[in-house]
């Protein structure tokens, strides 16, 4: 209660209070235990951008082999060139910030935020439940802090990569969000639902050669649209923002439950998602057919039902890939975000070799609560692109379309192989350069030539065709550099670039296929069933199969 209590404090001071943690991370006999679950509600509190990890030992030098002349850009997350980037990155003239952020929400009276205790699925010691209740602040969820105001929440500081979420519940008599009252030279009126959001702050601008400060307010009024229909409500769904929302819920069901009841409680949330899914298909379906019989044509949403339900005629998807979502153009991933959410380092419970401390998973939680939505997505699903653009020592220059010739792969090997042989063996992309890979995640993008990881995962020699040294890949065109500029700015902290072209370098190619490797999510394993995704996605289905078969 002391930290969460002076973090509150800090708030209301506009102090951000932003937490740096040195030790010996690698070191399992010299591992401490230095109590972040708590420490970190000083941060959280004061809207600072969440504690960070820094090795002291040979974990956190530079590799020699990679780039020792520059150690800020060549070492990765939780080393000294990391800190670096990190205190640069947080003071305030590194990137946009307000100061004494207060944010007030006001909804229609059919609605408020919900602030009620989260439901317990097990029954844990009071300090978890006590604990779980910190992190949470009248009803909203990140990095604030409560007010004795229901609908005011404070933040010493906030950027603009900043996350947060909160429920609302259905507060009116008759159990709806839109409402018929009556005003005064009116008489009824429908009062359709809505949210108005106050956001005051403090920024710093200049001012000639000075600085000043000025307080500021924004408004935003919004209308809440309302369905009882279930497929307008999952044709609108934006998968990264259900990300953010699942990892808070997520998050804080492992804080009072436990990170193995948190397995089932995403397993559970998924079956029931995927089951109402399925039902609205054949719902929709029971509506077009029976408005057809009836001579009724309106316009209405698309909607093929080869795939989206089973046992259709002309359907190319197997049953496992209808219950699954896979025709549903905006639910075919859920299952992949899902399980990518639960191998993150916060939420996947021990086992193996992988081992990560208290203090470790608290951090991972504190920056992943923080990032924003597309950040979020990229963290526990990296983005995997191949291009067809490069520079040569010789200056030549090879350019593809100026866009990905393969973008969105599946974070499996096998899928990454089958993009590179299909590119390798297409007659219009014939040349003795193979593509670049682009590996983009908030800890570390790596740009390599793509022949060189498969074949070295596959135990072979190059299979690229011999060039003079004067052709060799140096450096990317014109277009993909742009795209990794805009991904670097994309976050709040860039990570580093690890560049594997040119003269094969076997340190700098180790170290892309480890990050490559850690980063193909659909080939790791649960800690639990030791289950890869696509298993875990066949148990999925067959459990899905028996609800939908016995009806």
């Amino acid at each position: 209660l002391y930290f969460n209590g002076l973090g509150v404090r800090c708030a209301e001071a506009a102090l951000g209070v932003e937490l740096f943690v040195l030790g010996n991370f690698e070191s399992e006999s010299e591992r401490s235990y230095i109590g972040l679950p708590i420490l970190r509600l000083l941060s959280d509190r004061s809207g600072a951008s969440g504690p960070l990890l820094v090795g002291v030992g040979a974990y956190a030098e530079c590799s020699s082999e990679v780039d020792s002349s520059n150690c800020v850009e060549s070492s990765i997350g939780g080393t000294v060139g990391a800190l670096l980037r990190e205190v640069s990155a947080r003071c305030p003239w590194g990137r946009p910030i307000a100061f004494g952020t207060m944010l007030r929400l006001r909804m229609t009276p059919s609605l408020r935020i919900d602030s009620s205790p989260a439901e317990q699925h097990t029954k844990h010691h009071y300090e978890s439940e006590r604990l779980a209740s910190l992190h949470e602040s009248n009803g909203f969820f990140g990095p604030l802090s409560s007010s004795s105001e229901s609908d005011l929440v404070v933040a010493a500081t906030c950027d603009n990569v900043s996350s947060f979420t909160f429920d609302v519940d259905v507060v009116s008599k008759s159990g709806k969000a839109n409402e018929r009252i009556y005003l005064e030279g009116r008489g009824e009126v429908e009062m359709n639902a809505c949210i108005q959001s106050c956001f005051a702050y403090t920024s710093i601008l200049r001012s000639g050669d000075d600085f000043i400060t000025v307080r500021r307010l924004r408004v935003l009024s919004t209308n809440m649209k309302m369905s009882d229909n279930t497929e307008d409500i999952l044709s609108s769904l934006d998968a990264e923002a259900l990300a953010v929302v699942l990892f808070h819920k997520l998050s804080q069901s492992s804080m009072q439950d436990g990170l193995e009841e948190t397995q089932h409680v995403a397993q559970d949330w998924l079956l029931s998602t995927l089951l109402c899914t399925y039902r609205s298909a054949e719902a929709y379906y029971e509506k077009i057919k029976a408005e057809a019989e009836h001579g009724i044509s309106r316009s209405r949403k698309t909607f093929y039902s080869t795939e989206r339900l089973m046992g259709q005629k002309g359907s190319e998807l197997t049953d496992r890939d209808v219950l699954l979502a896979r025709g549903h153009e905006r639910l075919s991933s859920l299952p992949l975000l899902v399980f990518s959410l639960l191998q993150c380092d916060a939420l996947r419970p021990s086992g193996d070799s992988f081992r990560p401390t208290i203090d470790s998973r608290a951090a991972a939680a504190a920056n992943m609560a923080r990032m924003s939505p597309g950040a979020l997505a990229r963290c526990i699903a990296p983005r995997l692109e191949l291009w067809l653009e490069h520079a040569t020592r010789g200056g030549n220059i090879r350019s593809g379309k100026g866009e990905p010739l393969v973008e969105s792969l599946n974070m499996n090997m096998e899928a990454l192989r089958l993009a590179f042989f299909d590119l390798r063996d297409d007659a219009q992309q014939e040349s003795e350069y193979s593509p670049i890979l682009l590996l983009d995640s908030p800890r570390q993008v790596v740009i390599c030539d793509c022949s060189f990881v498969v074949d070295r995962i596959d135990g072979r020699a190059s299979t690229r065709r011999t060039i003079a040294d004067s052709d060799h890949i140096t450096k990317v065109g014109p277009v993909l550099h742009r795209a990794i500029q805009e991904t670097l700015r994309s976050y709040r902290v860039p990570p580093p670039v690890l560049y594997c072209l040119g003269d094969n370098n076997t340190g700098c190619m180790n170290e892309a296929i480890l990050h490559l490797q850690d980063a193909l999510v659909e080939d790791s394993y649960t800690s639990l069933s030791r289950e890869n995704f696509d298993q875990w996605c066949t148990e999925v289905a067959s459990l899905l199969h028996s609800e939908v078969a016995g009806k």
